[in-house]
């Protein structure tokens, strides 16, 4: 087989991430392609809302490509990612659904500006857009919505800075925020992600631009603030405990505060995540890019899935030893791509990947990328018709200065090649 040189590519990366891959084009039957544009369609989330199901299942919302476009989900899979059922149904870059005991569905499908409640059938049961709200506004990017126990809605409406509290028939009834108006003092929200009510009857609110979280009483008094270091935080879980749990996005970590606003619990996500749950074992459920993850106390990755529409699975999680990697039904000229990330101690990131390729006729694949903090690996894979698995088998460790390091995920997507 012949093997050609190298060449380098820069990628643009999100946030001044800086990404350089390495990558061999290999000549004959298969060979490595350009990674240009790929940056920007990882570096951005799929997945939003994710939650425990009584049955174990986890409620999964895919929000699709963009805002631009229909697509996406609400999904229940297995822990072997089955889809067990779905709704998928004229939904764009939908961002929560919550079911609830008797099998209906409250959903944000915030790309149409509306929040809907389905029956178990999938039929539309409650629509935002059939109503005329009691102040006369419209939604404006609702992103959260929660049914209440007195049967009423909270929605949280980010780009009217609001978050509030409806009857089913439109009547607003509590309120916090200005609506259409971005402020930060005890009256105003800046882009609000996922409120909550509490038990005690206060409510959680992400105050998402304004870099804090919030909890607001009855009154629209604000009780509780944690604002320190936070950047663009999207979810805030108050624990049994007492303790909140806080996705700060763009530093891509959970954060477990106590009331005093100690942190007691940190753990890196290795990419942007939007939503995390506490389960009843401890272990903490997130979303991070396209993948779920689960991890126990100590950060150790306990389960993982990247969920994917096109049916593609990890069959073992890597943390620097040999593992493979199953890509299912994939036909010629598919790309697959491995999106991998790294945590630990030191100031350079130099991962090494090993990549081998097990079709009919053996093909090895030497790689090597360099990234501060994640990278992507592509490559075309020309395989004979009717080739149903594609077996890739990837060795990855780590050299980094300073301390010591491991993989901590690897993901796997698949694209046809036109």
């Amino acid at each position: 087989m012949l093997w050609l040189a190298p060449r380098s590519l820069s990628l643009p990366a999100a946030n001044a991430m800086r990404v350089l891959c390495v990558v061999w084009p290999i000549a004959l039957t298969c060979w490595v392609s350009s990674v240009t544009a790929l940056a920007d369609q990882y570096a951005s989330e799929t997945l939003a809302d994710v939650d425990l199901l009584d049955n174990g299942n986890l409620l999964v919302t895919d929000a699709g490509r963009s805002q631009a476009y229909d697509g996406g989900g609400i999904f229940e899979i297995d822990r072997n990612g089955t889809i067990v059922r779905s709704y998928t149904t004229g939904l764009r870059w939908a961002h929560n659904a919550d079911l609830q005991p008797d099998g209906s569905m409250i959903i944000s499908d915030t790309g149409h500006n509306r929040v809907i409640m389905i029956d178990s059938a999938g039929a539309i049961m409650w629509n935002t857009e059939a109503l005329v709200f009691s102040d006369g506004s419209d939604l404006r990017y609702p992103n959260d919505a929660n049914l209440l126990a007195n049967g009423n809605r909270l929605i949280t409406d980010r780009d009217n800075h609001r978050v509030f509290e409806c009857d089913e028939n439109g009547v607003i009834v509590w309120q916090f925020g200005i609506t259409g108006v971005a402020g930060r003092d005890g009256s105003h929200l800046f882009g609000p992600h996922n409120g909550d009510r509490l038990d005690n009857g206060n409510t959680i609110i992400c105050d998402s631009n304004n870099n804090r979280i919030i909890e607001v009483d009855a009154g629209g008094t604000v009780v509780w603030e944690y604002a320190d270091g936070l950047s663009w935080a999207r979810d805030a879980d108050r624990l049994d405990n007492g303790n909140t749990l806080i996705n700060d996005s763009n530093h891509r970590r959970l954060l477990e505060v106590t009331p005093a606003g100690n942190v007691v619990w940190e753990h890196a996500t290795g990419g942007m995540s939007y939503d995390s749950d506490r389960l009843a074992t401890g272990h903490t459920l997130y979303n991070a890019g396209k993948s779920l993850f689960e991890v126990d106390a100590a950060g150790q990755i306990v389960w993982q899935y990247p969920f994917d529409l096109l049916g593609l699975e990890v069959s073992a999680i890597v943390r620097g030893q040999p593992a493979q990697i199953t890509a299912s039904g994939c036909l010629p000229a598919h790309a697959v791509f491995f999106l991998y990330s790294f945590t630990g101690r030191g100031s350079t990131f130099v991962p090494q990947l090993d990549i081998t390729l097990d079709l009919a006729t053996p093909i090895r694949l030497a790689g090597y990328s360099a990234a501060d903090e994640s990278g992507i690996a592509r490559f075309v894979a020309r395989v004979p018709d009717g080739t149903p698995l594609l077996p890739v088998w990837l060795q990855a460790m780590q050299v980094l200065p300073g301390g010591d390091g491991a993989l901590k995920s690897v993901v796997v997507q698949r694209e046809v090649m036109q």
